[in-house]
């Protein structure tokens, strides 16, 4: 399991965050791309040659909010606007390709085709803003997108008085109808939700809820949570004395680029390996959507409707934290650690393929799929439940960064509950 890091850590680094996130939904209209100098940095070509880059500009009642495109908003601003993204990112990064030559015609999206020349355009980004701004322009001026935006740590050094102006970085750019949840509210109400539990037990110990593995960033939030008094009798595999330990894991992504909800958990005492169960124990797994917001030609930072929606939303999380975690799926983890130990093993000579067939099936890297493959010979265990446990292997987690390793949990998991058929097919056919 991938350590990281401690609870206190983490509500602190969720709540930072928070503090500096503000989001609008705005009309398209509204909408600009800039760019701007960067002073003491000069390109290649020549001293003449200063490096710009570009920023959002969204032209609100109280002033101008410029700000920065993450690498994530910025290929959703060019899906929004149909712009070819490679293309884009070039121009972003002041590199007009060699290959288009002096003249050039470029589709600017939506249809819309401009002649271009490297004698108007000697600069990238400029050229950027121009194709960007063209797109907008011919677009649905009355469309709404939501930004999602972060201010500096110091916002008052990033606030221009005599312009009234004020810079930040635009961390997604979405549909108006998607639902921002807060990664520190995620945490903070399965919090009050263990501690529920915790006061019905009498204040048992074994309930009280541990977090494992957590890491918070910008984007997204993974927290992995155990129940100490939650533990399995002995169970029937390879090794002896083998116990295994429920919980839940929370996930959030707050930029549009995952969901957000609850999944069952499980950490393996002999080895502490966690591994997520992602399509058993009916746990929450919801993309961040709700009803259009429809507004009349100006810009909305929040609205009760929406802070309602996101109550429920979290509401439904706690639902789901006592469905995961019911004494009851205990017992039906048990039987299918037990269940996957008396699966068919696979021989050592066809062991690499089928490893290769999850790998492939999964999207694992090749170097994941060496890591799984050495961790799976290491373990002398060449059924089912020993491949899981290769897949979510300690070794093979400690080299993965937080993303890459959560994702080796899950397929762990959806190895461990593979139906007896489709393991024996993988084993036999590798």
């Amino acid at each position: 399991m991938k350590t990281s890091m401690s609870l206190e850590t983490a509500l602190e680094t969720a709540r930072a965050i928070e503090n500096r996130a503000v989001d609008y939904i705005a009309p398209v209209g509204r909408l600009s791309m800039k760019h701007h100098f960067q002073p003491g940095l000069r390109l290649a070509g020549g001293n003449d040659d200063v490096a710009t880059f570009p920023v959002l500009q969204l032209d609100a009642p109280n002033g101008e909010i410029n700000g920065q495109l993450t690498d994530s908003a910025f290929s959703q601003l060019c899906t929004h606007l149909m712009i070819p993204h490679q293309y884009a990112a070039r121009l972003r990064d002041n590199s007009i390709p060699a290959e288009v030559g002096d003249e050039w015609e470029l589709n600017t999206g939506r249809g819309m085709v401009t002649k271009l020349s490297r004698e108007a355009y000697p600069k990238a980004t400029p050229l950027l803003a121009a194709m960007v701004n063209h797109a907008l322009s011919h677009g649905d001026q009355n469309g709404y997108r939501m930004l999602r935006g972060l201010l500096p740590e110091k916002s008052a050094d990033d606030y221009n008085s005599k312009t009234g102006s004020r810079t930040q970085q635009w961390r997604a750019i979405l549909s108006n109808q998607y639902l921002p949840i807060p990664s520190v509210s995620v945490l903070d109400q399965a919090m009050l939700h263990c501690n529920k539990i915790r006061e019905a037990s009498g204040n048992s110990p074994g309930l009280n809820a541990v977090l494992k593995s957590a890491d918070v960033t910008e984007n997204r939030l993974y927290a992995k949570f155990i129940f100490p008094g939650m533990v399995s009798r002995k169970l029937k595999t390879r090794r002896v004395g083998e116990l295994v330990r429920i919980g839940f894991v929370l996930f959030n992504n707050e930029v549009g680029a995952g969901r957000y909800g609850v999944r069952a958990f499980a950490e393996f005492l002999a080895c502490t390996n966690g591994m997520v169960l992602p399509e058993w124990g009916q746990g929450v797994s919801r993309v961040h959507r709700t009803g259009r917001i429809e507004l009349d030609g100006d810009i909305v930072v929040s609205s009760a409707t929406r802070r309602a929606q996101i109550a429920a939303a979290l509401a439904e999380l706690g639902d789901a934290i006592d469905t995961v975690t019911a004494p009851e799926r205990l017992e039906f983890l048990s039987r299918a650690i037990e269940h996957a130990a008396e699966a068919p093993e696979v021989k050592t000579d066809r062991a690499e393929n089928a490893v290769r067939r999850i790998a492939k099936n999964e999207l694992l890297t090749e170097a994941e799929s060496k890591a799984v493959y050495a961790a799976f010979m290491r373990g002398n265990d060449f059924g089912q439940f020993g491949m899981s446990q290769a897949i979510c292997s300690h070794d093979v987690a400690q080299v993965l960064s937080f993303d890459r390793a959560t994702h080796l949990e899950t397929v762990a998991g959806k190895v461990l509950t593979m139906a007896r058929g489709d393991w024996s097919r993988l084993a036999m056919a590798a």
